[in-house]
């Protein structure tokens, strides 16, 4: 499931799809919903991955989850209190390894990133 728009009958879809626990993707990113986690995954480039460039694009993810969650207020309201989990992943499977992590401004390695 994908969110493409923030209204209408795909968009209430997607919201019910993450309400249920199931994983939807938004410009690359892939949001899952939990009894008290809200995880965001972004896969990472197939070029060599620095920390710098982790950071980088975490924190980019960070900014585009901020933008969706202001522009649809029925998904800012499903999320919550819960603080995202914003992870690098290795690719774009749901069972991909996780890399690298950022809470707050805190990058922390989690593999062999």
């Amino acid at each position: 499931m994908e969110i493409r728009g923030f209204g209408g009958e795909a968009f209430a879809r997607a919201l019910d799809a993450l309400r249920a626990g199931d994983p939807v993707t938004y410009r690359g990113m892939t949001l899952l919903l939990r009894r008290a986690d809200f995880d965001v995954r972004v896969p990472a480039p197939a070029t060599s991955l620095t920390p710098p460039r982790a950071l980088d694009l975490l924190t980019r993810a960070r900014y585009r989850l901020g933008v969706l969650l202001a522009s649809a207020p029925p998904l800012e309201a499903a999320v919550g209190n819960r603080v995202p989990r914003l992870v690098l992943v290795a690719g774009p499977t749901a069972d991909a390894a996780e890399l690298y992590e950022l809470r707050g401004d805190h990058l922390r390695s989690l593999g062999d990133g």
